[in-house]
């Protein structure tokens, strides 16, 4: 039994990290203001778990409650990742997401192993993005994970922590909380609308399910490493786009939707390709996607009781 500390752990991917690790019997600590994340996404506290509302930026209380929970393993979450609420609030993005990073890392001091929650939206423009391809940020979110893993670098030769970063690409199932592309969809879809308001439609993103990133995740939290910094893509090798995401909507509905383009929901500096190369953490941990883009989709619409 291991006994991890998960900051946001109210959030999208933390709740399901949360359950997926209890299931396999350890202990779990969840950290989150609530600001994002649904304490309703969590189980009630009890013997193997725990959950402390507070924030990130209160460093004092962070070291008190990580002090307190002793934990083996440190999953950081929280952040701020909507990327033009990042835009919007830039000030407050960076505060979280990088002044947040190093406060979890100071409350983790001596704890051996700890797990990063990076994105794939770092890299340069490329047909396949791998972990050696160059980055370069194209937007305040990018640019404060970005300083997130150099503030992990740097704690790692200093501390002897091992660090396991993942970046992410488009994360996809139930717990959404944010208005990415696709809770958009099933918004406008729950409201009836059969002709969808969007903006950017021809841009190919890289859309894993929840369940392949919670293995992944968990697997980067357990697996054995002789190196103590890694870095792996967690994606699954294959690009869509949102015209694909809407076609199969259409399938899982059998009903006809169109698509109008509107101005101000289209990004002014938007990528056209972002797709993951998983050559790294499929031969080196024997991880794999399993469940598709249109398993994801499925599990939305029928969780949003539209199937």
């Amino acid at each position: 039994m291991k006994n991890i500390f998960i900051t946001g752990g109210a959030g999208f991917i933390g709740s399901h990290l949360t359950q997926f690790s209890l299931q396999r019997g350890n202990r779990v600590t969840v950290y989150d203001d609530l600001s994002v994340g649904r304490r309703q996404f969590l189980p009630t506290n009890g013997r193997r778990f725990t959950f402390v509302k507070g924030d990130i930026l209160d460093t004092n209380r962070l070291v008190a409650v990580v002090k307190k929970t002793n934990p083996d393993i440190v999953i950081h979450l929280a952040a701020i990742h909507h990327i033009p609420t990042c835009e919007k609030y830039p000030e407050k993005t960076i505060r979280v997401n990088v002044e947040g990073t190093q406060s979890i890392l100071q409350a983790s001091r001596g704890i051996k192993r700890f797990v990063f929650a990076s994105t794939g939206a770092l890299y340069q423009d490329r047909d396949k993005l791998r972990e050696s391809t160059p980055v370069q940020p194209r937007d305040i979110y990018g640019l404060t994970k970005l300083s997130g893993e150099q503030l992990l670098e740097l704690h790692s030769r200093r501390h002897q922590t091992t660090i396991m970063i993942a970046r992410l690409f488009n994360t996809v199932g139930s717990h959404e909380t944010n208005q990415h592309i696709i809770p958009d969809i099933i918004t406008q879809l729950s409201q009836g609308k059969r002709t969808l308001q969007l903006g950017n439609i021809n841009r190919f993103r890289d859309y894993i399910h929840i369940d392949d990133v919670v293995r992944a995740f968990y697997l980067l939290a357990t697996a054995r490493t002789k190196k103590i910094f890694n870095l792996y893509n967690i994606g699954t090798g294959h690009e869509h786009s949102v015209r694909d995401i809407v076609s199969l909507c259409e399938k899982c509905l059998s009903t006809a939707l169109r698509i109008k383009q509107t101005e101000t929901r289209k990004r002014k500096d938007d990528r056209m390709h972002q797709c993951a190369d998983i050559t790294k953490i499929s031969t080196q941990l024997g991880w794999r996607p399993k469940k598709s883009l249109a398993n994801a989709i499925q599990d939305v619409l029928f969780e949003s009781k539209l199937i």
